[in-house]
This record gives C-alpha cells, structure tokens and sequence, in this order.
C-alpha cells in the first residue's frame, strides 16, 4: 500500500515505517545519493504528477493538466486543498518557485528535467503554465519526480544545506499533506 492509495481511501493517522538498509546521507531532497533515500523523500514530498503501476502519468498536486498540439505550452491546474506540513496552502507560486529555484541553483539531482524548460507563468492562485524552449516527450515522466516545494521554507535556504529547512521526523515533514477527497 502506498501513501496515494492510503490518501485515496480518506484514511489518516496512524505510524509510516520505512526500514532502509542504510542511513540518510543527508536531511535534504536536493543530496539524495541512494535509492533508499529516494523511498524517504517520496512520503514527503508530493509532485505534480505520479507514475501509477503502469509508468502511466497521473495527476497528483494538479488534478489535471493540458498541453498544446506542439508541446510547448503545459498548463497545470492544482487540487485547492493541498496544504505543507504547516497548513500553509499550495499555490501556484509554490511551483513556479520550485521551477525557478532548481535552475537558478542549477541542482544536479533535478537540472535534467528542467533544462527544457523556458519559463513558468502564474495564471491564477491555482493554475501555472510552463512554456517549453522546445517539446521534451519526457516532461511530465521526469515531473513525476520533482518535488514541489514550499516557497515560504525554502526562498532563503541554500540549495545543499545538510539539514533539512524544517524537521523532518514523526510529525513534521517538508511536503505536502493533502485530502484529495474534493479539488
């Protein structure tokens, strides 16, 4: 059971246990080294989009998505009740953020996904529209594994801080908590 389908069926509460065969080398998403690593950072953060059983790109954080005939323009319309660990709401300058923080920082773990990308308009509180510099048949596959994150936390934190910007453990995370019984 992952956490969507536990989200998907409105349960909460209760303990997550993930047993890893090694130690975090690091409290922060952007110094991931192990796959081990990977199995933390994906309880806690959320993406815009997942990879259901089949690889399949499914909406997450934006309940849908649009793109243009030509690939160039991708427009993402976020759930309205997806909150951070602190009840700040996500909103479309979270992601814009997220975008713009992993260039101007250049992060290794994720330049890849958005080196095709020219830039990132805010339509609305809940809409975002990312304008490719060319089309990229990977984008929304390489979505699915970029964290979205929370502006408010992370707008004045180096990207390669060995401490995570808030604590991460049994009742504080980085990511995003959401019910995704209504968008």
């Amino acid at each position: 059971m992952t956490r969507r389908n536990v989200h998907k069926k409105g349960e909460t509460g209760g303990t997550f246990i993930v047993i890893l065969a090694s130690d975090l080398k690091a409290e922060n998403i952007f110094l991931e080294k192990t796959i081990y690593e990977d199995v933390v950072w994906d309880a806690i953060y959320d993406t815009l989009v997942y990879l259901d059983d089949s690889y399949s790109p499914k909406p997450w954080l934006a309940y849908k998505y649009e793109y243009t005939p030509d690939g160039l323009v991708w427009t993402f319309y976020l759930v309205k009740n997806a909150t951070f660990h602190d009840g700040t709401p996500l909103t479309a300058e979270d992601v814009k953020f997220t975008f713009d923080y992993i260039v101007k920082n250049n992060i290794p773990n994720f330049a890849n996904i958005v080196k095709y990308v020219d830039r990132v308009e805010i339509i609305d509180d809940y809409t975002v529209r990312v304008y490719m510099k060319k089309p990229y048949a990977w984008f929304l596959y390489d979505l699915a594994s970029m964290p979205i994150l929370p502006k408010h936390i992370w707008e004045d934190k180096p990207w390669n801080t060995t401490k995570a910007p808030v604590e991460v453990g049994r009742d504080h995370s980085n990511g995003l908590r959401e019910s995704l019984e209504s968008t």
